[in-house]
């Protein structure tokens, strides 16, 4: 990678650090970075320490329904410590049913301590940005595979369990990609997203439950074009998308809401689009 020497003032030179460099490291105006001599090399080093945030609950203070929205948050607010603490036996029952279930429901996460009356969940594994686009792709398959299962189920119970585990699969990806925003200062744009496509697999499940055969195929259809859209978010997927807004008899909900998450895509540029 070439650069070159500007002058500045009589004895200082300067070259630009390189923007990917830049993003990777979140390196911001006025921040400090080792520079070390060696031989015919110089070696930039970021000179950030990694800071950790952490946060202590009263558990006494939360039933069960409020303690698993408040993890919910603190984990899309990229929190690696989390700690429990609790007097009640009634409270510590409740956690401790909550907690079983953090691995499978938080990517990551996990509960590295727990005691009488306390426990801590920490984040075990850091994910990384490139995750981010990956993690979005598979969310688009898992819910156009889901729809196209739910084609041919008849019985109720076997469609409920389908949209059961659409509704748990997409959140729980949808929250990983939330936290990776977070982490990587792009909140505005990467959580506008995910907020519409868990309400786009919400509607999904709707109609999953439902088990009306043609609904469900021209649903498909539309997320299949909607999938083509957010991995090349441009004019001609765009018009194809909203073809299909307009000429859907049964889904206009679903098609409605994906035209406007592509509106969002196309806003954002192409920087926010699946590679």
């Amino acid at each position: 990678m070439e650069r070159k020497v500007i002058q500045l003032a009589k004895r200082t030179q300067v070259i630009s650090l390189p923007n990917k460099w830049v993003k990777k490291y979140n390196i911001k105006k006025g921040d400090s970075v080792e520079v070390k001599e060696q031989e015919n090399k110089i070696i930039i080093t970021p000179n950030k320490t990694k800071t950790e945030k952490t946060i202590t609950l009263n558990g006494d203070e939360y039933d069960k329904s409020t303690l698993w929205y408040a993890l919910n948050t603190i984990h899309n607010k990229n929190y690696s410590t989390i700690q429990i603490n609790w007097t009640k036996k009634e409270t510590g029952n409740i956690i401790k049913e909550i907690i079983k279930k953090i691995p499978q429901d938080y990517i990551g996460m996990e509960v590295t301590k727990q005691g009488k009356n306390h426990c801590i969940i920490q984040e075990v594994s850091e994910p990384k940005q490139e995750e981010y686009n990956k993690t979005f792709l598979r969310i688009l398959h898992i819910i156009t595979t889901t729809l196209e299962e739910g084609i041919n189920i008849k019985e109720k119970t076997e469609r409920e369990d389908l949209a059961k585990y659409l509704n748990f699969t997409t959140n729980r990806l949808t929250a990983f990609c939330i936290r990776l925003a977070v982490k990587n200062h792009k909140e505005t744009e990467q959580i506008e997203l995910m907020r519409s496509i868990e309400q786009i697999s919400d509607e999904c499940c709707e109609i999953i439950k439902k088990g009306r055969k043609e609904e469900i195929k021209e649903c498909t259809k539309i997320i299949s074009q909607f999938k083509k859209t957010c991995i090349n978010p441009d004019l001609k997927n765009f018009k194809e998308l909203n073809k299909l807004r307009k000429q859907t008899k049964t889904a206009k909900t679903i098609a409605r809401k994906c035209t406007e998450t592509t509106a969002l895509l196309i806003n954002f540029g192409k920087q926010h689009a699946i590679p």
